[in-house]
């Protein structure tokens, strides 16, 4: 099994980057300071952990980790907010920039208010965003760049938008979600800002800080003519490293471990051996490119359906039965609202792209039981064939998505085998995978499935 290659090729990724830069070249030196000490720092300052991959021991990982990312060097570290899903695991309304030097953090900027960098930008240039986006944007920004299903071309157009509105040269990106400051915060307990009168602890860090950034902050007219609501995020820096100091070496490692296994830790770099062990321990979100096994990968955008996403909780059905000599598969999506519809919840609105071998056909599309073939997208994308639709589900709601597709015949049905792809940023969804009547998987996908044989 590899992942695809050359994904800056518009055949195979729509959403490729243009050229991009990267800081210039500096010699390498491998701090000789134990890498989990590395972690406790990063971790510290809530930033992008796969920097410290080299705890995972002992295996061959912890051999190349060094190599993983060059522990010298300018990142974007991307913070996504999957309460608002996005491709490539949540909006992207906030982001820093981390300069390493022989891997220890040398400085840290971040950007609290990335709408201020878009706005000068697309009033001088105006880029077509993709179709689906066109229903809240008429130009593509930073802030909407990480659109495709695979984060390497994602990564590359926020880093090309970044440099585009005045930012420097880079030599990767991270991504982390909510999840992870949450799963943070389990860790480390609860952090006290007394500036905002706030104890914030893992229950209540993701509506405290929307809350503050959309509502609280803007209560002070002097917070109104700076209008940097996110600076919460960069408050909440100090206290949390504080903490982090007194976490063990063994969980720092599980935690971080757990995080790119899950998808709410992605890593992507600029150099091509770094990027290549990413992918080849699979943290870098790529798409894999699998000749002849079945394969499929829900990824969902929620464009307008406000900070929902968290409470649709999603169940997969995907049964593969052969047919007078050809495989059919049936993949039932059920979506239930569990939210109240109160802020900052909303109904979700999401749209929904499903990647299948490529060469599958599709025969039925019905949504709660209308058929929706003829408003059902079909294209390719990654050397993928791709299923498209929108779903709209209210609070107290369930919808069924249910499609009915022909699988290729470069899918081996003697020796057959399933490989399922988690998007980043999803939490607590469930997976029934049946071939014939053989059950070959039953419970949460939390981490990509890559071996389900019959």
């Amino acid at each position: 099994m590899k992942i695809l290659d050359g994904i800056t090729k518009t055949e195979q990724n729509p959403f490729f980057s243009e050229k991009i830069s990267r800081s210039p070249k500096k010699k390498k030196k491998i701090s000789s300071r134990p890498f989990w000490r590395l972690g406790k720092i990063v971790l510290g300052v809530g930033l992008a952990i796969g920097l410290i991959l080299t705890i995972i021991k002992p295996s061959t990982l912890a051999k190349n980790a060094g190599k993983i990312l060059d522990l010298n060097g300018d990142y974007l570290v991307m913070i996504q907010n999957n309460s608002e899903l996005r491709p490539s695991g949540g909006f992207l309304g906030t982001f820093a920039i981390v300069t390493l030097k022989n891997g220890l953090v040398k400085e840290l900027k971040i950007d609290t208010n990335i709408y201020k960098r878009d706005r000068d930008y697309i009033h001088k240039v105006c880029h077509l965003p993709p179709e689906p986006m066109r229903q809240i944007t008429d130009c593509w920004a930073m802030r909407d760049a990480n659109f495709s299903p695979d984060f390497r071309a994602s990564a590359e157009k926020v880093i090309w938008f970044y440099q585009e509105e005045g930012g420097a040269a880079l030599d990767g990106a991270v991504a982390i979600d909510t999840t992870f400051f949450s799963e943070l915060l389990k860790l480390t307990g609860s952090i006290d800002l007394p500036q905002y009168g706030l104890k914030v602890n893992e229950q209540n860090f993701l509506t405290t800080v929307q809350y503050e950034v959309e509502q609280g902050y803007f209560t002070d007219e002097k917070n109104k003519q700076e209008n940097e609501p996110k600076t919460i995020l960069k408050d909440m820096i100090v206290p949390v490293w504080q903490k982090s100091q007194g976490l063990s070496k063994w969980q720092l490692s599980k935690f971080v471990y757990r995080q790119l296994k899950e998808k709410h830790l992605l890593l992507f770099s600029l150099n091509s051996k770094q990027q290549g062990l990413i992918e080849k321990y699979n943290f870098g979100g790529a798409i894999y490119d699998n000749s002849t096994s079945d394969y499929f990968y829900l990824n969902s955008a929620n464009i307008g359906g406000g900070k929902s996403s968290l409470n649709v909780k999603e169940t997969v059905d995907y049964k593969v039965k052969e047919d007078n000599g050809q495989l059919i598969a049936r993949w039932r999506l059920t979506r239930t609202h569990v939210g109240d519809g109160y802020w900052p919840d909303n109904t979700n609105k999401e749209w929904q792209r499903l990647l299948t071998p490529k060469g599958a056909e599709l025969q039925t599309v019905t949504i709660d039981g209308q058929d929706k073939k003829a408003e059902t997208g079909i294209s390719e994308e990654s050397r993928k064939a791709v299923f498209s639709w929108w779903s709209t589900v209210s609070p107290g709601k369930t919808t069924v998505i249910e499609l009915i597709y022909q699988l290729p015949d470069t899918v081996d049905k003697n020796n057959y085998q399933l490989l399922v792809q988690k998007q980043p940023g999803r939490v607590d969804d469930e997976l029934t995978a049946v071939w014939q009547d053989k059950l070959l998987f039953q419970g949460q996908l939390k981490t990509d499935l890559l071996d389900l044989k019959k």
